[in-house]
Order: structure tokens, then sequence, then C-alpha cells
């Protein structure tokens, strides 16, 4: 029997939610949301928002995950040279092969771990790609790997059309870097091009991004006590906004574009 600790937080965290819809939909009749707030010890706004949900049912006796989660853990069942000779018949097709066609071979290989995913690192998925490819090679073929994203019916239409929401992307955090950048003068405005990559980009940080934005946050509460702070307030100037810009076509010679497509 898995102890707590040994399960996966996403499940903790829904028996949780499940817990307090509850209580909170047992606690409306009689109590104010606010009462309900301080009871609870959540937010107001949570409150409101397990209010509007369904009322579960009652889990009261259920006090601990274990008491109704089995693992999703498998073992591999494939050898990784069977693994290769099944995605290399996909991957030599002229379609080539997507992702989700050799899914079920990949958890076969790798097997699968407490979490329900892929007992697998991108670094071995990266190495048995390379495998198929050199395999394919062998053979006088080529292997070719297609991005989920392009449509099979018109790859060139839905790569031209990637481009240029990419570029629309990038223009986007530009001048939101640039209005910034008006509004503060003084400060970096590749930091600032940096900063927005970086909370409105999942991944593009390898920080996760609740504890980049914890980090932040004590950084400036503890500037915002600051003597500085309080006289740069007093002294700030009055800025202009930057007006407002559409996206246009994709630039040739956009450089970073290229990079961020690459």
């Amino acid at each position: 029997m898995p102890t707590t600790a040994q399960i996966p937080g996403r499940f903790q965290q829904a028996v949780e939610t499940i817990h307090l819809t509850y209580a909170v939909h047992e606690l409306l009749p009689i109590h104010s949301q606010r009462q309900i707030s301080q009871r609870l010890g959540i937010s107001r706004r949570r409150v409101a928002g397990l209010a509007s949900t369904p009322r579960p049912f009652d889990m009261s006796t259920t006090t601990e995950p274990t008491d109704f989660w089995t693992r999703e853990e498998t073992a591999p069942t494939m050898k990784r040279s069977d693994a290769i000779d099944a995605i290399l018949a996909l991957a030599i097709r002229p379609e080539g092969v997507r992702y989700a066609e050799y899914a079920e071979v990949l958890r076969a290989c790798f097997g699968v771990d407490n979490n329900g995913g892929l007992n697998m690192t991108e670094a071995e998925h990266r190495q048995l790609r390379a495998d198929v490819k050199r395999k394919a090679r062998t053979f006088g073929k080529t292997a070719v790997f297609v991005p989920a994203w392009i449509a099979a019916h018109d790859p060139k239409g839905s790569h031209r059309a990637m481009l240029e929401a990419a570029h629309c992307v990038y223009e986007a955090i530009e001048h939101a870097a640039l209005a910034f950048a008006q509004e503060f003068p003084g400060v970096s405005f590749q930091a600032v091009m940096r900063e927005l990559r970086c909370l409105a980009v999942p991944g593009f940080s390898s920080e996760p991004l609740g504890q980049r934005l914890e980090r932040i946050n004590s950084i400036v509460n503890q500037l915002a006590g600051h003597p500085l702070y309080i006289a740069g307030q007093l002294a700030r100037p009055v800025t202009t906004r930057v007006p407002e810009v559409h996206c246009s076509g994709v630039a040739r010679d956009d450089s970073e574009l290229a990079r961020l497509c690459l």
C-alpha cells in the first residue's frame, strides 16, 4: 500500500479540492462567503469559485488519498531494438510519423512512472529517434518525424501560418517591452524582453513560474520599503504610452524570428 508521500501531488490536490468543495456547499446555507473563508482558511475568491461548482459526493469519511488511489506504474514490455523497428516502419512512410502514432511504442519500451507519465527522459527520446534515422539510412531510406502542429492536408500553409503567428507573438512581446521601458526609464530593455518571455511562455525558463513569482514578489516587497522607493515615487515623471500596433506579415530579414522558429 503506498503512503501519502508517494502519491502524485496533482492527485492529493484533487482530493483536497473535493473535500473543500463539499465543505463550502455544507456551510453555504447558514454562513456568508466571508465566514466560510475564515472558517476554512481559504480566500473568498476560492470560496466563490468552489460555490459555483456542482456539489460533490460526501467524502467526509475519506481522509487519505490512499483510500482509493492505485498505482499507475507499469514496467517496460518491449525491447529497445523492437521499438526502433516499429517506429522505423512508420517513419519511412511518405507522410512520416507523428508522436501520437508511436506513443504506445514508447510506453511499451520505457514503461510508465508512478505519475502516469512515460518513464523516459527527453535525452532518451532524442537518442531513440536518432537511432531510428540512422537505421533508416542503412536501408537507403529517410525517417521523418513530423511536428504535431504541421497540418497533414496543408503542410506549406500551416508552416506559413506558424511563421506569421510567431512573428505576431514576437511583435506583441516587443511592443509590451517598449511600453514598459518607456513607462520606467532606465530599465534594461533586453531584461524586460526576457522577463516577459519567462512569464508568458511556459518552459522558457527552467525556474517554475510559481517559484519565480514568489522570488520576484519578495524582492519587490523588500525594495518597496526602502526610502529610495518613496523618493522615486514623488519624483516619477508622467510618461506617454507606446501607441498600439497591429501584426504585419512575416519580415523576411527578421533574424530574431528565424531563431525563434528553429
